[in-house]
């Protein structure tokens, strides 16, 4: 479990009619179990399956053994991620529109973070607590141009 998670988040209204919101969290003081370099990284499957390009740097080291649960894969899953931001710039009273609103949003904008895993968020319930979900495709990151009309 975590030490603490934080969160924030705004909106403000800037600059003549520009308005922008963001959501913003971060998870602190957990460690996370890299499954993904345990299965990917270790060179003993290669070159019969892919992997990681950590698992030239691990026979480089000299492992030769097949995979093993260890705290060799244990890190340090704090992060601060970026879930959501939006651009806007409003125009009001044109031709029998009270507003119409222009904006730009993104999610998923950013993570920080020293996890070495696809995914430093898990899940803190259920049988795979502690486990990043290495058989998944990561989040991905959104872009939206959109409009909003207001009659």
């Amino acid at each position: 479990m975590p030490d603490f998670e934080i969160g924030w988040s705004n909106f403000f209204n800037i600059y003549n009619n520009w308005d922008v919101s963001f959501a913003l969290r971060g998870v602190f003081g957990h460690d996370v179990f890299n499954a993904t370099k345990l299965i990917f990284g270790n060179p003993s499957t290669l070159p019969a399956l892919n992997g990681l390009t950590v698992a030239i740097e691990e026979y480089e080291k000299g492992l030769r053994d097949s995979p093993k649960v260890s705290s060799y894969y244990l890190e340090d899953g704090s992060f601060i991620r970026m879930d959501n931001l939006s651009v806007g710039y409003n125009f009001r009273n044109i031709n029998g529109i009270s507003n119409l609103r222009l904006y730009f949003a993104s999610n998923n904008v950013f993570t920080i973070t020293n996890y070495t895993g696809i995914d430093p968020e898990i899940s803190f319930t259920g049988l795979s607590f502690g486990l990043d979900q290495f058989n998944v495709y990561p989040r991905t990151r959104t872009f939206t141009l959109g409009l909003n009309v207001t009659i």
